[in-house]
């Protein structure tokens, strides 16, 4: 199948505008010539990510609500689940941020 050129300018503006980094790309279109055809990623080593869970959002809504002024390292050992992940789940999760050592929306 023959390709247009709005089709190839498609193709460049989408790569100029969205481009990855030169490495990147090289390595991706030495995948493509080896037959490569998913465009999902690869599945990754390492431990899944269990804490973030609709249980634990709960929870760790229930500690601040009762102690505004409680710390992420006491949410950290009373949850046990590390700093980063409280972190996440306070501020992505349940939109909370310190306002005057208190935690808020």
């Amino acid at each position: 199948m023959e390709s247009s050129k709005t089709e190839h300018r498609a193709v460049i503006m989408f790569v100029t505008k969205d481009a990855a980094q030169y490495s990147t790309f090289a390595k991706w279109s030495a995948e493509i010539k080896r037959g490569c055809s998913s465009l999902d990623d690869d599945p990754r080593l390492g431990r899944p990510v269990e804490a973030i869970t609709d249980d634990m959002v709960a929870r760790l809504q229930g500690l601040i609500m009762s102690d505004p002024r409680i710390k992420v390292d006491e949410i950290s050992s009373e949850c046990g689940i590390s700093h980063g992940s409280d972190c996440t789940l306070i501020h992505e999760h349940l939109h909370m941020t310190k306002v005057y050592a208190k935690w808020g929306p």
